[in-house]
């Protein structure tokens, strides 16, 4: 690929303008016979019934990604959940700890002297 400079911008436009006029004067428009875009039709689209039955790739793939969207959401929502339950009962295993702390050594008040 050729780097073009922005000096260099109009010699490539007229450079094309006179591509593009002498293709104009050098080529005539064609009618292509019907036989030829029947079978040009047929091959790259297909029957028509074919296009009714199938169903369309992209329909497949956009609900594949929904699904998997799905999927994911689900999977965010109970790893939270899990962790959400699994601190609670830290906290409640720490504060079950400082409670039997708390009974098995009860603070001594000395007497005011």
């Amino acid at each position: 690929m050729k780097i073009r400079f922005p000096w260099q911008k109009d010699s490539v436009g007229r450079k094309l303008s006179s591509v593009e006029s002498f293709l104009d004067k050098k080529l005539t428009p064609v009618k292509p016979r019907t036989n030829f875009v029947s079978d040009l039709r047929y091959q790259l689209v297909g029957l028509e019934q074919k296009k009714a039955i199938a169903i369309p790739a992209k329909t497949i793939q956009s609900g594949l990604v929904i699904a998997g969207a799905a999927l994911s959401v689900f999977f965010v929502l109970v790893t939270g959940i899990r962790a959400l339950v699994s601190l609670l009962a830290a906290l409640g295993l720490i504060h079950q700890v400082n409670k039997q702390m708390d009974n098995a050594n009860p603070v001594i008040s000395h007497p005011a002297v």
